[in-house]
């Protein structure tokens, strides 16, 4: 099996393999065939397959757990702005004239979680463990913003706007930083009553997690370095090309518990900000059952993996 499938791209790469030796010869000093290419293609693809295999048989718990939660995600992402679905947010938006629809907006939000989400899965699953980490910051980022614009309309109206690059830079860095989202996130957990002390634990551990994945972001020499080994010293090899680590349990987890925080509050926004309460139709009942379903097999590994 080869990567390089396009008819004209190989027939192209044939013409320089065959003409290199003699344009190169400081170079290259021998004639190499097309099958050079497919051969690095399936090194790749085998390492790719076997590392799947490898990591989806190591970590099937957390993996399904984050499907799960991703599912569930997606569940109530399809029925914001939906045609005959009763509004959520349309009733107690009044943002200025030719503001995006804030039932919308929502589902954008909640759709951008879900990608990130899956494509977080699927490059752990290949054993890309550094680039998982880095849209796994996303992930979190974007729960809390959806959390934020979904319980403040202020935040929403600040958010829903169409800017230039550099207002856009400035709004972010004014009301969508890390500390701004920390502390409009601790208010709004206070409002529905989370106790004080719970609520700074949030804080401080939603702190330390932005600042620990902005590392890869970064590229930060521990991250790189770490990176080239899978993030693992007891496994030799490396990891440009996909490898299976005992790092991705960790990685599996912090998705999972930014999907749980993000599906316990976002439901309880809806229902106590916004007044959206039973009974529900079909489709926001279906939701609600995949909810509780991601929440109670998160509960019960957290339960089961205490002392770890």
């Amino acid at each position: 099996m080869t990567l390089v499938t396009y008819a004209p791209v190989r027939k192209l790469c044939e013409q320089v393999l065959a003409t290199l030796q003699s344009t190169d010869a400081d170079y290259v000093n021998h004639n190499f065939p097309m099958e050079l290419v497919d051969r690095m293609s399936d090194v790749i693809e085998r390492r790719q397959t076997s590392t799947e295999l490898q990591v989806s048989r190591e970590q099937e718990e957390l993996l399904s757990i984050c499907y799960l939660g991703t599912l569930a995600v997606v569940s109530f992402a399809v029925l914001f702005n939906g045609p005959k679905l009763p509004r959520v947010l349309l009733s107690a938006w009044d943002g200025p004239k030719g503001s995006p629809d804030a039932d919308f907006v929502v589902q954008g939000l909640l759709s951008s979680i879900c990608a990130h989400s899956l494509a977080v899965l699927k490059l752990v699953r290949c054993g890309f463990e550094p680039p998982a980490r880095i849209v796994l910051r996303n992930v979190h980022e974007l729960t809390w913003i959806a959390i934020t614009v979904c319980a403040d309309l202020e935040s929403m109206r600040l958010f829903a706007q169409d800017l230039s690059d550099e207002d856009e830079r400035r709004l972010f860095r004014t009301h969508f930083s890390t500390r701004a989202l920390n502390a409009r996130l601790q208010a709004i957990e206070s409002s529905i009553g989370l106790p004080d002390d719970v609520s700074s634990e949030l804080r401080a551990s939603r702190s330390s997690t932005y600042a620990f994945y902005s590392k890869t972001v970064h590229n930060s020499y521990p991250s790189v370095m770490l990176g080239m080994i899978g993030f693992s010293l007891e496994r030799k090899g490396y990891a440009a090309i996909g490898m299976a680590t005992e790092a991705s349990h960790s990685t599996l987890r912090s998705l999972s518990i930014a999907l749980f925080y993000f599906l316990g509050f976002f439901f309880e926004i809806i229902h106590r900000v916004h007044s959206f309460s039973p009974p529900y139709p079909q489709e926001w009942q279906e939701a609600f059952a995949a909810r509780q379903l991601f929440i109670a097999s998160f509960m019960s590994h957290e339960s089961s993996h205490r002392d770890d």
